[in-house]
C-alpha cells in the first residue's frame, strides 16, 4: 500500500483500538467505491481514446530524450546490478524551507516544482549532463472517492529536465514547472504500459526511461494516538532499492523538510 493508505489504516485501527476499550460499536464510514470500481474506470477511460492522447504526448515529450543518467559511481556497473541499498538523511530547518518557498511562490510554482528544479541542477553537477529524465512517484488519486482506499495508487511520471545553456535558477524554476503541470496533466497513463508501448533500449541493469526518482511527501507524518498509547513512526532501513537513487523528501511537523536518499549500494 501507499502513504494514504497508512494514514487510513492507522485511523481505523484507532478508532477500532477505541472502541474495544470503551466497549462501543465500531462505527466507520462505508466506502463509496472499491478498488474494482476504479480498475473499471480506469480501464473504460484509457480505451474510450485517452490511451492514445497519452501516448502521443509522452512520444514528443520523450522523443530524443536521454535514457541513461551516468552519476559517477564508485565502481562499475556490471550487466546486472543487485537491489542491496543503503540511505542517507538529512534534514533543512523551517526558515530554510520557508525562504525556498517564498522564492518558488514569486515564480508561481510550488514547493515541489522548486525542488524538481534543484535536485535536477546537483544532479547535473555530478552527472555532468545537459538533459535528464527524472522519474517523479504521485499519489494518483484524482477522485475524492479514492481518497480513504486502502490500496497502491502511486503512478511514476518521467520528468525531462534540461540545464542546456546554463539556465539561472529561476529559469530552472520555471522549466520545472512547466514540466510538472505538463506531466500531471497525462499521469492517468500507467508508468508500465507507457514502456511497453515506447519500448526503449533495455539493459538489465538498469531501470528503463530512468534510474533517479524523487518523491514529495507534502504531509508530515502524524502522531499515532491509540486511546491512552501514544506510537510515532520509525524510519527503517530495509537495505534494498530498486534504483540507483531515490529520493524521498517529506514535511516535518515543525515545517522544515527532511531528505532520505536510498541509493545502490552495489555501485
Amino acid at each position: 500500500y501507499d502513504g494514504w493508505s497508512r494514514d487510513a489504516l492507522v485511523a481505523e485501527l484507532a478508532a477500532s483500538y477505541r472502541a474495544q476499550r470503551t466497549g462501543r460499536a465500531l462505527e466507520l464510514p462505508a466506502l463509496d467505491v472499491q478498488y474494482a470500481d476504479f480498475a473499471q474506470w480506469q480501464r473504460d477511460y484509457l480505451q474510450a481514446g485517452a490511451m492514445d492522447q497519452h501516448l502521443d504526448h509522452w512520444r514528443e515529450v520523450l522523443r530524443g530524450a536521454p535514457t541513461v543518467l551516468e552519476l559517477p559511481t564508485d565502481r562499475r556497473r556490471g550487466p546486472r546490478v543487485s537491489d542491496a541499498g543503503g540511505q542517507r538523511d538529512a534534514s533543512v530547518p523551517a526558515a530554510a524551507r520557508l525562504a525556498f518557498e517564498s522564492l518558488c511562490q514569486r515564480e508561481n510554482a510550488t514547493l515541489f516544482m522548486g525542488l524538481l528544479a534543484l535536485f535536477g541542477a546537483v544532479l547535473r553537477r555530478f552527472a555532468l549532463q545537459e538533459e535528464m529524465v527524472i522519474g517523479a512517484a504521485v499519489a494518483n488519486r484524482t477522485l475524492p472517492e479514492l481518497e480513504r482506499m486502502i490500496w497502491f495508487f502511486v503512478n511514476t511520471l518521467p520528468l525531462r529536465i534540461s540545464l542546456a545553456g546554463d539556465p539561472t535558477f529561476r529559469e530552472l524554476l520555471r522549466q520545472a514547472r512547466r514540466v510538472e503541470i505538463d506531466a500531471h496533466a497525462h499521469q492517468d497513463l500507467p508508468f508500465e504500459r507507457l514502456v511497453e508501448e515506447l519500448r526503449p533500449e533495455r539493459e538489465l541493469g538498469r531501470n528503463p526511461l530512468f534510474q533517479v526518482v524523487m518523491s514529495f511527501l507534502a504531509e508530515p507524518v502524524q502522531e499515532i494516538r491509540l486511546h491512552d498509547l501514544v506510537g510515532e513512526p520509525v524510519v527503517l532501513d530495509r537495505g534494498v532499492t530498486i534504483f540507483d537513487l531515490n529520493l524521498f523528501i517529506r514535511e516535518l511537523p515543525g515545517g522544515g523538510l527532511s531528505f532520505l536518499m536510498v541509493y545502490s549500494s552495489e555501485l
